[in-house]
C-alpha cells in the first residue's frame, strides 16, 4: 500500500483531481454569475472568457451633487476605473463603492450643459460639476452636502425598436448618513 501512494499512478491521479476540482469551481463560479450578476451563458471553449455583460456600453450611471445653493450634474466620466467597474459589473456592491469614491472627491463647477429628458423630452440646463483634472470653470469646491448615484441599462427591442430603461440600482450619500444603496 506504503508503494501506491509514493508511485507515479497516485501523483497523476491526484493531478488529475486536482484539475477537475478547478474545473468544476471555474464552472460553478460561471453559473453563479450568470444566475445572480447579469453575465451571459458560457458560449464554449476558453473556460468561460467568451461570455459578457450585456454590452457595459448600455448601462448609464447619473450623478447628481446637492450644495446648499443648487444641485449638479456630476461628469460620471471622471470616476474613471470606479466607474468602469461598475459598468462591468452592475453589482449592489460595486454601486456602493463607487458612492463611497464619488463622496470622497473634491467636486468642481464647470459650467451647464443643456439635455434633452428621455422620459417627457423637454429641453433643461443643468449646472455641471467635474473633477480638478477637468476643464472646470472655478477653482473654488462645491460644499457638496449630498450626492445621488442612479444606474439604469438601455435596451433596445429589436422587433419594437423602442428603447427600454431597465434600473441597475440608485445609491445615496450625505453628510449624516454616509452612502446607502436602493435595489
Amino acid at each position: 500500500m506504503k508503494q501506491f501512494f509514493s508511485s507515479r499512478k497516485y501523483a497523476e491521479a491526484r493531478l488529475f483531481l486536482l484539475l477537475m476540482a478547478g474545473s468544476l469551481a471555474i464552472l460553478f463560479n460561471h453559473f453563479y454569475h450568470v444566475t445572480y450578476s447579469d453575465l451571459s451563458q458560457w458560449k464554449g471553449g476558453g473556460m468561460g472568457m467568451f461570455s459578457t455583460q450585456d454590452a457595459p456600453g448600455t448601462r448609464v450611471v447619473s450623478i447628481m451633487l446637492e450644495t446648499p445653493e443648487q444641485q449638479f450634474l456630476a461628469n460620471s466620466q471622471a470616476l474613471g476605473r470606479p466607474l468602469a467597474h461598475f459598468n462591468a459589473m452592475p453589482t449592489i456592491e460595486n454601486l456602493l463603492s463607487l458612492c463611497h469614491y464619488a463622496a470622497n472627491k473634491v467636486w468642481l463647477p464647470s459650467g451647464t450643459v443643456r439635455t434633452v429628458t428621455l422620459n417627457d423630452q423637454t429641453l433643461r440646463s443643468y449646472a455641471v460639476a467635474g473633477l480638478s483634472g477637468d476643464k472646470t470653470s472655478s477653482h473654488q469646491p462645491l460644499a457638496v452636502t449630498g450626492l445621488q448615484l442612479v444606474a439604469w441599462k438601455t435596451l433596445l427591442d429589436v422587433p419594437t425598436g423602442a428603447l427600454t430603461r431597465t434600473p441597475l440600482g440608485s445609491a445615496y450619500w450625505n453628510n449624516a448618513e454616509g452612502c446607502r444603496v436602493k435595489h
